[in-house]
C-alpha cells in the first residue's frame, strides 16, 4: 500500500514539474521573462524589465549611507525622514534595508 502511494506521489511531482517548466517556457517565449520576484530598483513593463529611477536613487542612498557605517535602523530612519517609502508605500524598516544590501 505504501509503495503505491509513493509511486503516485512521485508521478504527481513529475507532472507538476513538467507543467511548471512548460508554463515558464510559454512565458519566456511571450515576453522574455520566466517570472519571479523583481528586485527593488527594477520594474516590469511591456518592454521587459526596466530600471525604476526613484528606486535606484533610494538604493544608491542606502549604499552610500551604509558606507558611512550607519546601522540599518538609522538608514531606515533617514529614508523615512526624507519622505521616501518602500515599493508598497510603507515606511522603511531595517529588514527592508537588509534585503536590499
Amino acid at each position: 500500500m505504501y509503495n503505491m502511494l509513493a509511486v503516485f506521489a512521485d508521478q504527481d511531482r513529475e507532472v507538476t514539474l513538467e507543467r511548471s517548466k512548460l508554463g515558464m517556457a510559454v512565458r519566456k517565449a511571450k515576453d522574455g521573462e520566466t517570472g519571479g520576484k523583481i528586485l527593488y530598483r527594477y520594474t516590469r513593463s511591456p518592454d521587459g524589465v526596466v530600471i525604476n529611477d526613484i528606486e535606484a536613487s533610494n538604493v544608491n542612498t542606502i549604499y552610500k549611507l551604509r558606507s558611512y557605517d550607519l546601522s540599518l535602523r538609522k538608514i531606515a530612519s533617514h529614508l523615512n525622514f526624507n519622505g521616501s517609502s518602500n515599493r508598497s508605500g510603507r515606511p522603511w524598516l531595517y529588514g527592508s534595508i537588509q534585503s536590499i544590501l
